[in-house]
């Protein structure tokens, strides 16, 4: 064979393979115009999806009715949109108390199965929005600290929502509200330096205060059990607003008139419910009420404890 034939023979080779790597470039980015069913008296709408084998499908003017993409999708210019943006849910993540939020999109639906507190969300990349909403009866607290820029503490109840915003190194808060409504929210362990309640506020268990107490309309103490009251035995208070009672005319122990108090600065209202017979606080016995308090029907003894004594600090003839 001669040598310009072989060379020929060669370039028709090399053409084949050309076009050969060409249809399989243009094979790996297909673009589709799909009908989509339309229900009765509705138009058609054509739906444009992009499957790519190689990396990046690239778009200049696009026009379409319906738009599927099943990864990222870059807008490099404006996009106008004239329906709805519909972000959809993630799975919804179950906060533990000290524990951290592990996001998995935009809208992240929160549960916890008791009141807990969360210390830390992990970061996002910067310009990523976050939306998180507790949907559960239980408040989730999320904390002022770590990767988180709040402007506070924020105690999520039922249907309340906190939206944040990542600069690539903290998530910086952009909105928060409040729409648990007239529920009630739990707190567990609640440590703070200001603590503004703008509604009731229910504490189930001590409550210590360092500074001022501020209340705005009434101070409620809720009724105790009534303690039944026995000769020469101490009276043994449960709570503030203490009702007592007793089957006769009866005195206090005389070395212990009631129970000592177990922090400084307790008080405690005995009310005597004993529609007939007196009860006799005896004055001296780990008191100090300035001779001792016969207290009948209806009448208060009001005592401080001092951490040794019980202080009288009035009592009311009803």
């Amino acid at each position: 064979m001669s040598q310009s034939k072989q060379g020929k023979g060669t370039v028709n080779w090399v053409v084949f393979l050309l076009v050969a790597l060409i249809a399989v470039v243009v094979a790996s980015v297909v673009l589709t115009w799909e009908p989509v069913p339309a229900g009765e008296g509705e138009p058609r709408t054509d739906v444009l999806t992009a499957s790519t084998g190689w990396g990046t499908t690239h778009f200049s003017n696009l026009s379409a009715a319906d738009i599927e993409a099943t990864d990222d999708l870059t807008v490099g210019d404006d996009a106008v949109i004239a329906g709805y943006v519909r972000i959809g849910a993630s799975t919804t993540f179950s906060v533990t108390n000290g524990g951290t939020i592990t996001p998995t999109g935009t809208y992240m639906p929160l549960e916890a199965g008791a009141a807990v507190g969360c210390s830390d969300i992990v970061t996002g990349t910067a310009g990523d929005r976050l939306v998180l909403i507790n949907t559960c009866a239980h408040s989730i607290t999320i904390t002022d600290t770590g990767s988180l820029k709040l402007g506070s503490n924020r105690v999520l109840a039922q249907y309340d929502v906190l939206e944040l915003w990542s600069d690539g190194t903290y998530w910086i808060e952009v909105g928060y509200a409040e729409n648990a409504g007239s529920g009630t929210t739990t707190f567990a362990n609640v440590s703070a330096t200001d603590l503004a309640v703008t509604d009731d506020l229910t504490v189930t268990d001590d409550a210590s205060i360092g500074g001022l107490l501020t209340i705005g309309e009434y101070a409620i103490f809720t009724e105790q059990s009534v303690v039944v009251c026995t000769e020469g035995a101490p009276i043994t208070p449960t709570g503030t607003y203490q009702p007592i009672t007793s089957a006769a005319a009866i005195t206090t122990s005389t070395t212990t008139a009631v129970v000592s108090g177990t922090v400084v600065g307790e008080v405690v209202w005995l009310v005597n419910e004993n529609a007939s017979d007196e009860i006799i606080v005896d004055d001296g016995a780990n008191t100090d009420l300035g001779g001792n308090v016969t207290l009948g029907a209806g009448d208060i003894l009001k005592l401080l404890w001092d951490g040794a004594n019980w202080l009288g600090l009035g009592t009311a003839n009803n």
